[in-house]
């Protein structure tokens, strides 16, 4: 059997070394698969968003959003939905957009939740940005 990553022998280390942090103090396999749960999640609330912002229940203030991205803010019980303004939209559109999205927060988070299958729905805080100001690659 393979010896798991642990703490290197005793004739291994010595006082003068520089230690690797990651080593010691690193991401062990079950924070590893605490990060892969929180991306399975922002998936869900991601493909879930994205259908309740194409509804016609939208209004006009959000005609042509998309949603770009979903993460963690700071972790899976708070989640942060990136939301970009169709192309044609300017920056007083912004503000109409984002007071759009606080009124309709608790039905977008209804929509989330008849979705995903966990227990609790996580909170959802909306990022609105124009076109030019979300990254590409």
């Amino acid at each position: 059997r393979m010896r798991k990553r642990g703490l290197p022998p005793t004739g291994e280390v010595c006082p003068g070394d520089e230690a690797d942090v990651r080593r010691f103090f690193g991401d062990g396999e079950k924070s590893r698969k605490g990060n892969w749960k929180v991306m399975q999640l922002c998936k869900q609330v991601e493909r879930a968003a994205t259908l309740a912002l194409e509804g016609e229940w939208v209004g006009d203030a959000l005609l042509g959003a998309a949603v770009a991205s979903v993460e963690p803010a700071p972790d899976a019980g708070r989640l942060r939905v990136v939301v970009v303004l169709a192309p044609a939209r300017g920056t007083d559109d912004v503000e109409e957009a984002r007071t759009a999205l606080s009124r309709l927060t608790a039905r977008f988070r209804a929509e989330v939740a008849w979705s995903i299958h966990r227990k609790r729905v996580p909170a959802i805080v909306f990022d609105v940005r124009l076109g030019s100001e979300v990254d590409r690659g």
